[in-house]
């Protein structure tokens, strides 16, 4: 029960009961026996992990001298207390006596055991970690690949214990500045977690995967320095196809097991994956409920988790022969897709690591153009001189300016945050009209277009078409025009606007003479907690009208949803249509503390609030009602992008998203962001149109019945109406805050 608990990281119950076993054993059994040894050995770990290494310090010696008598000096269990005491001197940072019993105990497991034995290879490692200790790295080292050429003997190359060898020895190297034997040493190191994870992958669960995924980033993270100090190109693309296996591989993993579980049309796969979905969808009610309203409704929130992480590694684990589209793509792929006007550019946030050297955030980009061996590595800066210019962006394009133009200042601010952001790419872009760009980090915030070269007195849109992609495969995709689902035949539309955020009439709505947007931030939500009400958005109901004409005219069925109607639960039964047109009021909190004050998370589900994917979303009908602690049951009003994930949108070519902030959400590096914009991925739609900042709701209308009118009646591509309509609005409307929040993603 001790244990338990100690595993469970309560050491202070740990701790009272492993003294009342060891008092038990010694009066059951006296001190002269095994079980009191381990009951020793137990108590001794757990004042340790609380941080009382003196007394430690005394139980373990307790411990051997016990070992010793009991046992002789060449029995495993006295050379396990040496062991344990030599950790403790190592705690205590008396390095000197723990290398006296490291190399003590090495002694006696030669003897006693030979030198081709785990356990010896074990003393080995520790001998090196010791002298590591010291500052010794050249000892260490010796130590390390002794180790090493043992553990690949009696073990393999395959082992764990190998690979942990591989990893010592590289990191060691680097320390001492031989990048090209640290290169060697760690990128077999990385090479053997590659191929145990893309083996292991489909009997992972979510936990378990992000857990491996983040360790395989880092690994990256420590070779893409080396790489780049050794200034080796085969190195550096290496290294560049690892992150491209890796960039958005989560994400990519999702899609693909769903995509194979429908393309295989097996009833007995789709019901399991649609107990999967239940059972989220429970889990999304437990999130929006207290913890009494959950036993109300019979639901435990840990069950479910339990439950919906082992449906998910069944489901991986039986969907992955179908699963055909989850495959490596890499920078050839890359090459062999590209046009010789074309660049694809990968942003990369290179993030602190172990290494002293190299502990400052950095961003690069891989540039990659027709023809290219390797790509070409950009340093675009640190990640502090541009959390300095992404203020200098919010005030170019998230404040609403005095008037619709682009004045002086607008002019400076774009200029700024163009040569911040852009102008170190302009060198390799000669002769390019298309950017194929893939973001991280803050480039994830900033919608390129709307930076102003003030050299050449124009936009980026003006000067390259810039298409989104999430990441290599997603480029690909759209290249060879694979599809993830097949869609509808039928031209069938849905479009939602101006919900009714508060269902009581009589209340009054605070009117204002300036014009609105679709965003809830944190001074709203201030303001609604003050009784003042969501903002009703009139221009979202004259946008989804004119574009359900104009559908309506080409002989689309159109599904109009607004007023009392536009509710969460009504949006949640939608299914996959060609068309999903959402208008309202959008919202992304950073703070985790604003999710709980919108009433949407229940105030003692810390595991919801703690979720990324429930700080951002849609409003709907009765989301006031919700502020006002009147939640309706199963619809508060507030569709998160968990929820939004567990759509159906198999088959739907367009979502667009006219809201705020749409494509705002908790940006991780090498998975991309934690929002709308990977919920509509996951829920299976194929392309997106989201923004990035607050919108205006008169310019968003006139900016999306453009968009339709050039799509459906000019039968342009969606990428040329939706380009030619920015350009439209930006004949009324100068400044990008109108028109450049928005952008598309995928085809």
């Amino acid at each position: 029960l001790a244990m338990d608990y100690f595993r469970l990281g309560d050491d202070n119950k740990a701790l009272e009961l492993n003294l009342e076993c060891l008092s038990l054993t010694e009066e059951v059994l006296g001190k002269e026996n095994d079980k009191y040894i381990v009951s020793l050995n137990n108590l001794a770990m757990n004042y340790s992990r609380l941080g009382d290494d003196s007394l430690a310090l005394e139980l373990n010696l307790e411990c051997l001298k016990l070992s010793g008598n009991i046992y002789g000096i060449k029995h495993p269990k006295y050379l396990l207390s040496l062991g344990n005491l030599a950790t403790i001197y190592t705690d205590l940072e008396d390095f000197d006596k723990a290398l006296e019993l490291d190399l003590k105990c090495l002694i006696i497991r030669k003897e006693i055991l030979g030198e081709d034995h785990s356990d010896y290879a074990l003393s080995l490692n520790n001998i090196a970690s010791t002298y590591a200790d010291l500052g010794d790295l050249t000892k260490s080292i010796e130590f390390d690949l002794k180790c090493l050429s043992i553990r690949e003997r009696i073990q393999g190359k395959e082992h764990p214990s190998y690979a942990q060898s591989l990893y010592n020895a590289g990191t060691k190297y680097h320390y001492l500045k031989k990048y090209d034997e640290s290169y060697d040493f760690l990128s077999k190191f990385q090479a053997l977690e590659l191929s145990r994870f893309m083996l292991m992958e489909k009997n992972l669960n979510s936990k378990l995967f992000l857990s491996t995924y983040n360790s395989l980033l880092e690994d990256y993270q420590a070779l893409f320095f080396i790489s780049k100090k050794i200034g080796s190109l085969e190195k550096i693309k290496n290294q560049y196809n690892n992150f491209c296996f890796l960039k958005g591989r989560e994400l990519s993993k999702s899609t693909s097991m769903i995509s194979g579980i429908y393309q295989s049309n097996e009833k007995s796969l789709i019901s399991l994956y649609e107990n999967w979905l239940s059972t989220n969808k429970k889990i999304s009610i437990c999130y929006e409920n207290s913890l009494e309203e959950r036993l109300n409704l019979d639901l435990d929130l840990n069950k479910l988790q339990d439950k919906a992480d082992n449906l998910e590694r069944k489901l991986t684990q039986v969907s992955s022969d179908f699963a055909s589209n989850l495959r490596e793509y890499l920078f050839n792929d890359i090459v062999s897709s590209l046009q010789f006007d074309e660049v694809y550019i990968d942003i990369v946030n290179i993030q602190t690591t172990n290494y002293r050297e190299d502990e400052v955030d950095s961003y690069y980009t891989y540039i990659t153009k027709k023809g290219d061996e390797s790509p070409q590595l950009v340093n675009l800066g640190t990640s502090s001189d541009f959390d300095s210019v992404y203020n200098y962006y919010s005030n170019y394009t998230h404040e609403r300016p005095s008037n619709k133009e682009f004045s002086y200042g607008d002019i400076v601010y774009g200029n700024i945050c163009y040569q911040n952001f852009w102008s170190k790419l302009e060198p390799y872009l000669e002769g390019v009209s298309t950017v194929y760009f893939s973001p991280e980090g803050v480039y994830s915030k900033i919608n390129p277009n709307v930076l102003y070269d003030s050299t050449s007195s124009s936009f980026l849109m003006d000067k390259y078409d810039i298409l989104y992609v999430s990441n290599v495969e997603d480029f690909v995709h759209q290249k060879e025009n694979i599809k993830l689902y097949e869609r509808p035949d039928d031209l069938y539309a849905v479009l939602v606007g101006n919900p009714t955020f508060l269902f009581e009439e009589d209340e009054v709505v605070l009117a204002s003479n300036e014009p609105e947007s679709r965003s809830v931030n944190q001074d709203k939500l201030d303001s609604l907690q003050r009784g003042m009400l969501l903002s009703d958005l009139p221009g979202t109901q004259t946008e989804i009208d004119l574009i359900s004409d104009n559908l309506k005219s080409k002989g689309w069925n159109v599904e109009l949803i607004s007023g009392v109607d536009a509710t969460e639960t009504r949006v949640k039964s939608i299914v996959a249509p060609k068309i999903l047109h959402i208008a309202t009021h959008g919202f992304f909190f950073e703070d985790q503390e604003m999710v709980k004050r919108s009433n949407m998370i229940s105030t003692d589900n810390k595991k919801a609030a703690a979720n990324p994917m429930t700080r951002s979303g849609l409003i709907f009908s009765g989301a006031e009602n919700t502020m006002n602690g009147e939640v309706l049951s199963d619809d508060n009003g507030w569709l998160n992008s968990y929820e939004a994930s567990l759509l159906n949108l198999r088959g739907t070519e367009l979502v667009v998203l006219s809201a705020c902030e749409t494509g705002s959400g908790d940006v991780q590096n090498g998975k991309g962001v934690y929002g709308l914009q990977r919920a509509i991925r996951v829920a299976g739609a194929e392309s997106l149109i989201m923004s990035m900042w607050e919108v205006d709701d008169k310019a968003t209308q006139e900016l999306m019945t453009y968009f339709y009118d050039y799509w459906i009646d000019k039968k342009m591509t969606k990428k040329e109406a939706f380009k030619e309509a920015q350009l439209k609005i930006r004949e009324k409307y100068k400044h990008p805050y109108y028109w450049g929040a928005f952008i598309m993603l995928g085809e």
